[in-house]
């Protein structure tokens, strides 16, 4: 499993947005930013800007079709859920306890055009849920081009 410094504070910001928000909560001061590079792939991160401090994070090789799904958890559930809407998704992975105390860093495959994943690069709605807390991982209006293009990206050639 690739280990990525980029979650170190995932519990804390959720813990932060549930307290505030009564359970659902958006996350203060964090973005999403959409990355390419050759080597990489594409990658779409919601989290701080200008640091390592990362949510949720989902890459994909280009026009692979599938896109792994990256988030630390508090407890040591394999299990990443997101919802769009009325769109659920549990995306079940690999977890790796090192380095993140008591939580566990998950990566999940999915592919990408599950309906969760679709509805979040129409609607840009999306939460992500952790035990018995979530939080709203909210979509700017100068924020949707980079959705729309990270699932250009992703999407299976024909």
């Amino acid at each position: 499993m690739r280990h990525r410094a980029i979650f170190p504070l995932l519990a804390s910001c959720l813990a932060v947005a549930c307290a505030a928000g009564g359970g659902q909560g958006a996350l203060p001061g964090l973005a999403w930013f959409f990355y390419e590079t050759e080597d990489e792939g594409a990658k779409l991160a919601y989290g701080a800007p200008s640091s390592d401090d990362v949510v949720l994070m989902l890459s994909c090789q280009p026009h692979s079709g599938e896109v792994t799904v990256s988030a630390v958890h508090e407890d040591a559930s394999p299990t990443i859920r997101l919802a769009s809407a009325r769109e659920t998704a549990d995306f079940v992975g690999r977890t790796d306890p090192a380095g993140f105390g008591s939580g566990a860093y998950v990566e999940a495959d999915a592919p990408a055009d599950h309906p969760a994943l679709v509805r979040f690069a129409r609607t840009g709605e999306l939460s992500l849920h952790d035990a018995d807390r979530s939080a709203r991982l909210p979509v700017r209006a100068t924020e949707r081009a980079r959705i729309r293009d990270f699932f250009a990206a992703c999407r299976a050639e024909a």
